[in-house]
């Protein structure tokens, strides 16, 4: 894949914040996990943390602690890489994160480009052989990979507000079994249907909640079709 490596392009600063968000957001690393590759990186060190974050999320589903960050760095032999690793980590732990938006798509973009090229480069030999069921395949693949994964909610996060009771504004009508049907009366949004027999008192129902609404302080539009 060294032939498709251009991410020193964007510096070490770049790389430096995209470490940053591997590190710190989980929705981020959730959504490009299956296209990120550490050979995409040229520092030595790069390599390895990337590696190390893309171990710990297969294992773990979310981004890797400092505290097992510093485990696993203490096992690295290497003296040189192990002092690499630790100084590159500390910049990215530091680093801004005022562009976080910029940097995460235009990482997520590259990394897109590289899967893309990767299966017209494998399709070559697919091309050779008539296997078009298998190009086309490898082609959806390397378009579908790193879509947006997070979709609905995590069921621990914010578990509180989502099973509070929400508190409904509504407009009570005139009668109380009415009012018990409809939750407290017709709410905002709400559409209210009312149907009966010619003369069964449609109209004058209507007529009454619209009263009712107006003694509350609410702008009532009444139009009628009546024949």
């Amino acid at each position: 894949m060294s032939n498709l490596n251009q991410l020193q392009q964007y510096g070490i600063g770049f790389q430096i914040k995209v470490l940053s968000s591997l590190l710190k957001h989980k929705e981020f690393l959730q959504n490009i996990n299956d296209i990120l590759d550490t050979e995409m990186f040229d520092n030595p060190a790069h390599k390895w943390i990337v590696g190390e974050i893309l171990r710990y999320y297969y294992k773990y589903h979310t981004t890797p602690s400092i505290d097992a960050l510093q485990v696993e760095v203490r096992k690295i032999e290497n003296e040189v890489l192990k002092v690499s690793v630790v100084e590159q980590l500390k910049e990215a732990l530091k680093a801004s994160n005022e562009d976080r938006e910029y940097v995460e798509q235009e990482f997520s973009s590259f990394c897109k480009n590289q899967q893309i090229k990767k299966a017209i480069l494998n399709s070559v030999g697919l091309l050779e052989k008539g296997q078009y069921d298998d190009i086309k395949y490898m082609m959806d693949s390397a378009l579908k990979a790193g879509q947006d994964k997070s979709i609905g909610h995590e069921y621990e996060k914010d578990i509180e507000t989502r099973y509070r009771e929400e508190e409904r504004a509504a407009i009570p009508t005139a009668w109380p079994h009415v009012n018990e049907l409809l939750m407290g009366g017709l709410g905002s949004g709400d559409l209210g249907i009312i149907f009966g027999n010619p003369g069964g008192g449609k109209s004058w129902m209507l007529v009454n909640m619209g009263g009712m609404a107006v003694q509350r302080g609410y702008t009532v539009c009444h139009y009628t079709l009546e024949l």
